[in-house]
């Protein structure tokens, strides 16, 4: 090792250079843990105690860099640099704004030795430098921070903003600021080129704070790769994949690893449960809690005899499999985001819901494919799980979640193991016939259950999306982001047909309803309930059918309301949609429950045209 040296180095003097982060580098992960016990450190070495003269020295440890190409990279210290980084920023920000009589001491020291442009440019990172000049210049970022990364480095920040303040008096703060600059120091071990320096990296953390999950694996797939050339190419594009996943969201890329390892690993055996409880005793078999608990080292002790992870060759799988999924799942996640028209499944997940809960499921189904991402594929995996998740909506008693999320989970888990490797067409099919399989459907419950208090509101959303897909058929596009949103100038709401009060004279009420009660019941059935726009709502106000059902003639909303009156206005192609799936809506002059019966047999028979088997195979058409 005669190419290594070693050197003690000042914190001023390591401010004057620029460190390289290699790709194999974890990221910034010092917690308030770590950051308070180096804060508190170097305070009482400040603080001289009793008896002595003066503030001592005080060694931070070693650091190891390596010189290649003229360029300084930093193979281990990046936690305490960062850390170093973010207290100055704030004993300068502290320092610009004390009440101090020695004014030209303090601008010497802001000016010359912690000047912004050498305290946020030692990292040749643009995304690290750019976030520690707007800590600097404004205290705090002026967007939201976008990753994991950016959110620690701004609650550390926070943090020794409060620990100066508290800490230090404003006589102390340029006395501190030199002692740390000159009486501070680590060992800067450089080593040559000769030397590989992920192997330097791995051995350089077999100490100090654990590494996540994340950089594990790196490490992981690192050590994979022989050739150290090709080694640094793979976790450089590994790096920048993940960097994508990162600012999707918080978490992000342990949700992203559990949904490629699900994609890979899950084999769930037949039938399809009949209960959650079946579910739930299928699922403790399977997998797939060793995969939630802890992705990252699921996949590392299962890489040797799990040949569907793709790990036998790391090169090949991080330039291929690893970069697909982390495109494929940064698009879903903008998608779930912004609600894309383009894919209401979405829009429908989120308003049960569900959304959240079962993305992983979604892009599990999606993306376990050896084709390049598809965004048919993603239509169609995702109108899979609407389907499902309709008929939970319809048939439960509550909200969709809890002990339904195990047999949804359990679905789509087994739906992935069938469409392993297959192409488009074939994933349709096989989805198809996995939910035709289904043993409980709309027909199970007739007459959704809901609250005397109104309508629930997964109600609200099944009813917008049965409207919608009659406004497709007439060829309008895209209108169950309206149906489903009470905000915004397209604003909806969800209308009871009947009017609140219970009126005993028919001709009046335009109804016929022998008691109270009954009359309520009525009024909260899913047949009772339409959605019209909020200004029509609010128009009618609480007026009886009949008037309704007058300004409704004049001017039907949408399809769903033109219904009221039988087939006086359906069009040619609502007619054959309509006879096609056999529903029959009754011309209703008078809301009774018999009227009432026939509509929601009516609603009964739309919904199971909504969500449809065929209708997977339309929404990756849709989506092409």
């Amino acid at each position: 090792m005669s190419d290594v040296s070693a050197t003690v180095k000042t914190v001023r003097a390591l401010l004057r250079q620029t460190y390289h982060l290699g790709a194999y580098q974890r990221d910034f992960v010092w917690g308030e843990e770590e950051v308070e016990a180096l804060l508190r450190d170097l305070i009482a070495a400040f603080r001289p105690r009793v008896g002595e003269i003066g503030a001592k020295g005080y060694f931070l440890g070693p650091m190891m860099t390596m010189a290649r190409d003229g360029k300084a990279t930093l193979i281990d210290g990046q936690q305490r640099l960062t850390s170093l980084l973010i207290l100055f920023i704030a004993l300068r920000r502290r320092l610009q704004t004390a009440r101090k009589r020695a004014l030209d001491q303090i601008a010497v020291l802001t000016e010359q030795h912690l000047r912004a442009e050498v305290m946020t440019s030692m990292f040749a990172d643009p995304a690290r430098t750019s976030l520690l000049h707007e800590l600097d210049i404004h205290g705090a970022l002026r967007a939201e921070a976008a990753t994991d990364v950016e959110r620690n480095i701004v609650g550390r920040f926070a943090q020794v903003e409060a620990f100066v303040a508290l800490r230090l008096a404003d006589e102390e703060l340029v006395g501190f600021a030199r002692w740390v600059l000159d009486k501070v120091s680590l060992v800067d071990i450089v080593a040559g080129p000769s030397h590989d320096p992920f192997a330097l990296f791995d051995a350089m953390n077999t100490r100090g704070k654990p590494l996540r999950g994340v950089d594990q694996f790196k490490l992981f797939l690192g050590q994979l790769i022989p050739d150290p050339v090709a080694r640094l190419h793979a976790l450089e594009v590994w790096s920048a994949a993940n960097e994508q996943v990162a600012r999707t969201g918080a978490g992000a890329e342990a949700d992203f690893v559990k949904a490629w390892l699900a994609a890979r690993c899950l084999e769930l055996p037949e039938p399809t449960p009949l209960t959650p409880a079946e579910a739930r005793k299928l699922i403790d078999k399977s997998r797939m809690p060793e995969i939630d608990e802890n992705a990252y080292f699921y996949a590392i002790r299962h890489a040797d005899y799990l040949p569907a992870l793709g790990l036998s060759d790391a090169e090949r799988f991080v330039e291929t499999a690893w970069t697909d999924y982390s495109a494929l799942f940064t698009r879903v996640r903008a998608a779930r985001k912004t609600y894309d028209p383009g894919l209401p499944a979405f829009y429908f997940l989120e308003g049960l819901g569900l959304d959240f809960d079962l993305y992983d499921e979604i892009l599990m189904l999606a993306a376990h494919s050896p084709e390049a991402p598809d965004p048919r594929r993603l239509a169609a995996a995702a109108q899979f799980m609407e389907n499902i998740a309709a008929r939970f909506a319809w048939t439960a008693q509550r909200p969709p979640k809890g002990r339904h999320m195990s047999r949804l989970k359990y679905l789509a888990a087994r739906a992935a193991d069938q469409v392993r490797g297959a192409p488009l067409e074939t994933l349709c099919e096989r989805l198809i016939d996995l939910q035709r399989e289904l043993k409980f459907g709309f027909s199970h419950n007739k007459d959704p259950h809901h609250s005397a208090n109104g309508p629930s509101p997964q109600v609200r959303v099944l009813i917008a999306r049965m409207t919608a897909q009659l406004d497709t058929v007439e060829g309008r596009q895209h209108t169950f982001a309206l149906y489903a949103s009470r905000q915004g100038h397209d604003a909806h709401d969800l209308e009871h047909l009947l009017p609140k009060g219970f009126k005993r004279k028919a001709e009046a009420a335009g109804h016929r309803f022998e008691s109270a009660s009954l009359y309520r019941e009525q009024r909260e059935r899913m047949a009772a309930l339409v959605v019209i726009p909020e200004r029509l709502n609010k128009e009618l106000a609480n007026t009886g059918y009949g008037d309704k059902r007058t300004r409704y003639a004049a001017d039907a909303p949408n399809p769903m309301i033109g219904a009221l009156f039988g087939g006086a206005t359906q069009s040619q192609a609502l007619q054959a949609f309509y006879r096609t799936h056999g529903i029959v809506f009754p011309n209703a002059p008078v809301l009774d429950k018999k009227a009432l019966d026939q509509r929601q047999e009516a609603y009964l028979a739309l919904a199971e045209a909504t969500w449809a088997p065929e209708r997977i195979a339309e929404a990756a058409d849709l989506a092409s």
